[in-house]
């Protein structure tokens, strides 16, 4: 992971160094009380944008000064609930980003859905050299009195999506491979294994259950191999 906005702090909640850009009211850092999955209770934090009347309102962040892989991914989860049932149509959130002293001239995008929830939308922008300064805008929103009240923002994050492992509360693929006496586990979409041990099954090479190749297909043994595999739990934080 490269970077990570979540907006909350020892002291509470925070922007995280985000300023509001063109067309913005005002902007700043909230706490909502929530629950997740199991239904118990949690704040989530949050950066709440409240556009103008009309225009495309952005959010900017400065002096970041990342060394970026070209594969990475600007994850962002926010809710923009549409006024009534206009919609969002053609809306887009167009994310630009810039080097040291130069002028935003890079540039990509992603349609907005309309739903009422929180929306995670992944931006893959053709990163190179420094990253320094950061947009993101979001464009040809309805105007005047059909526009949305406020954009809340989740979090924002930059991350390699093939290395870094993200629950972000949604369920991910979990995938489990033996070899011989070695275990991989990948988590999401990883390519390395997030986890990789070595000889982690052990077996008496003594006992003759495991070394007679007449007793591979007895019950017995069958029984006594998975005893030995079914230690492997997972514990997510």
């Amino acid at each position: 992971m490269y970077k990570n906005w979540l907006f909350s702090s020892a002291s509470g909640a925070t922007t995280n160094g985000w300023l509001a850009g063109d067309f913005v009211s005002s902007i700043g850092a909230t706490i909502e009380a929530t629950s997740d999955y199991l239904g118990n209770s949690y704040d989530k934090y949050l950066l709440s944008v409240d556009p103008a009347l009309s225009g495309d309102p952005s959010i900017t962040i400065s002096d970041l000064n990342l060394n970026v892989k070209p594969e990475a991914v600007l994850k962002i989860r926010l809710r923009i609930t549409p006024y009534s049932s206009y919609g969002l149509k053609d809306a887009k959130i167009n994310i630009y980003w810039s080097s040291i002293g130069s002028e935003f001239l890079n540039y990509s995008s992603v349609n907005l859905r309309s739903e009422d929830d929180f929306i995670d939308y992944i931006v893959r922008p053709l990163w190179k050299d420094k990253v320094s300064n950061i947009k993101i805008e979001f464009a040809n929103l309805p105007d005047l009195s059909k526009r949305p009240l406020l954009i809340d923002i989740d979090y924002i994050k930059i991350i390699d999506e093939m290395q870094a492992f993200d629950v972000n509360n949604e369920f991910s693929t979990i995938r489990v491979t033996v070899e011989g006496k070695d275990v991989k586990v990948w988590l999401g979409k990883q390519f390395y294994p997030y986890i990789y041990k070595r000889n982690f099954i052990s077996v008496d090479n003594f006992n003759e259950k495991y070394i007679n190749p007449k007793l591979l297909k007895s019950n017995s043994f069958n029984t006594e191999i998975k005893s030995k595999i079914t230690g492997i739990y997972f514990c997510i934080y």
